[in-house]
């Protein structure tokens, strides 16, 4: 692909629909039960439908802007065939379909607009926006995407260690120990062993790091992995939490409460309690029901990656709205039927107990099946964020890469290029003959360790990652699935509105193109700017989540 390193491997829509699942539902929607029971699931409802319109909002502008960009390339390639000095005709062209045939595999033309070529945030930004908006979004993403990075990076070798014990590895034996904590001494000098935190994290590693070094598309076969044991891990959690339900409270407990009493002597709660005004809503859980959310259906960053691959592209939105509405679905499904088993008071604190009675809702929803009597789906479900994090890993590390190499292919070309016509300079590192910009070695070996190889690095140097991601990683984020989208729809708005186009190419582009096919059902600027206007009302969310925490 031109700008992306290689020929590109497409599959089809239905593994799209896949990839698209695997990357948004992590391990953030773990701890959706206990905040929609702090927040109320009237409160909790509501925000996570709203922001999962809005994320799609966002993805339909991003499906316009990379529309736009591959509208740019085939200008680039295709005019100097109608320019006088090159005498060519239109006939010299390739076949220019309309709206209604937009894709290439359907025998009736291609569509200048069609993604065939990987349309990165970096490539955007160069071709649409100024050099202050180009640094400032690369600045943000580069931020956010290796924050997002480092906490998986930690996270998965702590939640491993936590499974098994405070382990050691000593002369290759293993030594158990009690009381595991994520902040214990690394090194253990005197019996020279080493904490298994970091024997996980050597693991982990030797994992991930390969597939930073493939695409989107090579990864097809662990995603359709990944997709099975996640969908049996949530279908898992929602049936148990249904067993829970149906083993009832037949006789009352405290009315007064709203609670009945379990045949174990404990209580659980109602309908009726459900329906008390805290339950349903409770503003003062807003700040953890947001921190909780609000990337809840984050997966601009990697559209890119994802979306160009695919091989048919007619009804791609609809594709991506069927797979939000799913995942909205999932997620309520999740926490209501969790608020029904497990929200109660008089419930154990915890699921440390041998009684394999419920506990009380815990941060990481998991936890709440640790002491299940199947032993077998209680160590499946408690390792579910492993498996989660670990998958995911290498496709953020794939879309920082990609990014990374824009970054460091267009200063190369800039650095090179003191004349000449500056539009031709941004295009080049993307045309075809860009992929020379960088060596291959640079390109295939050196770039995805720069984006794999830091986050390791942070977590082998630190375990508590957290504070630092949750402020970084908070403000960036929201540039990420809010201002990015509305920035570039308006910007490619305006330049094909003819403010940012030379008069021959504006009546190149009116004579020899139609109606981008990827275009926003949202036609109006208005509703970019309803993103701005939600992403300014989630800085204090933010700062009061930060705060509260």
């Amino acid at each position: 692909m031109a700008g992306g390193g290689g020929a590109v491997t497409p599959y089809s829509r239905v593994v799209g629909f896949i990839y698209l699942f695997n990357l948004i539902v992590g391990v953030g929607a773990l701890t959706l039960p206990l905040v929609f029971q702090q927040a109320g699931f009237v409160l909790g409802i509501f925000l996570l439908t709203a922001l999962a319109l809005l994320s799609f909002l966002g993805v339909t502008f991003m499906l316009e802007a990379m529309g736009a960009a591959n509208s740019e390339l085939f200008v680039e390639e295709y005019k100097p065939l109608l320019s006088k000095k090159g005498g060519g005709t239109v006939n010299d062209l390739p076949v220019i379909s309309g709206a209604a045939s937009a894709h290439s595999d359907d025998g009736e033309g291609v569509s200048p607009y069609e993604i065939k070529q990987r349309a990165e945030f970096g490539m955007i930004a160069r071709l649409f926006l100024p050099p202050l908006g180009q640094v400032a979004m690369y600045f943000i993403l580069v931020l956010y995407l290796y924050g997002d990075l480092a906490i998986y990076a930690s996270s998965v070798p702590v939640s491993a260690a936590y499974f098994t014990g405070n382990t050691s590895i000593v002369m290759g034996q293993l030594v158990w120990t009690n009381n595991w904590s994520a902040s214990a001494n690394p090194l253990c000098v005197d019996h020279t062993c080493v904490d298994l935190y970091y024997f996980y994290l050597i693991l982990f590693s030797a994992f991930v790091l390969p597939f930073c070094f493939f695409r989107f598309e090579n990864t097809k076969p662990l995603q359709i992995i990944t997709m099975a044991t996640r969908n049996i891990a949530l279908i898992s959690m929602i049936v148990v939490s249904l067993i829970y339900i149906g083993q009832g409270c037949p006789e009352s407990c405290d009315a007064s409460k709203g609670q009945s009493i379990a045949n174990n002597g404990s209580c659980c709660p109602t309908l009726a309690s459900l329906t008390a005004s805290r339950s349903i809503v409770n503003f003062e859980g807003l700040p953890f029901l947001f921190g909780a959310a609000i990337y809840s259906f984050m997966c601009t960053h990697s559209l890119p990656s994802l979306i160009t691959p695919i091989k048919n592209k007619r009804g791609l939105r609809s594709l991506l709205f069927a797979d939000f509405m799913l995942i909205l679905a999932v997620y309520i499904t999740l926490c209501m039927s969790a608020l029904f088993a497990f929200d109660s008071r008089s419930l154990a604190p915890d699921c440390s107990d041998t009684s394999l009675s419920p506990c009380r809702l815990q941060q990481l929803y998991t936890l709440n099946f640790s002491n299940y009597h199947a032993k077998w789906l209680a160590d499946f479900l408690v390792l579910f964020p492993v498996f989660t994090l670990t998958t995911n890993f290498p496709l953020i590390c794939i879309t920082l890469r990609n990014n990374l190499t824009t970054l460091v292919e267009t200063l190369i070309v800039f650095a090179q290029s003191r004349r000449g016509d500056k539009a031709r300079n941004i295009l080049t590192p993307y045309m075809s003959k860009g992929d020379d910009v960088l060596n291959k070695h640079i390109r295939r070996g050196v770039m995805p360790l720069a984006a794999s190889i830091p986050p390791l690095v942070i977590a082998l140097l630190t375990k508590e990652v957290d504070t630092l991601v949750g402020i970084t990683g908070s403000f960036a984020g929201i540039g990420v699935i809010f201002v990015f989208p509305a920035v570039f729809v308006i910007a490619v708005r305006r330049r094909k509105g003819g403010r940012a186009h030379k008069k021959e190419d504006r009546q190149y582009r009116e004579k020899y193109f139609r109606e981008n096919v990827h275009s926003s059902p949202m036609k109006s600027d208005g509703w970019a700017y309803l993103l701005f206007v939600a992403s300014v009302l989630s800085i204090p969310l933010a700062i009061w989540h930060l705060a509260t925490s």
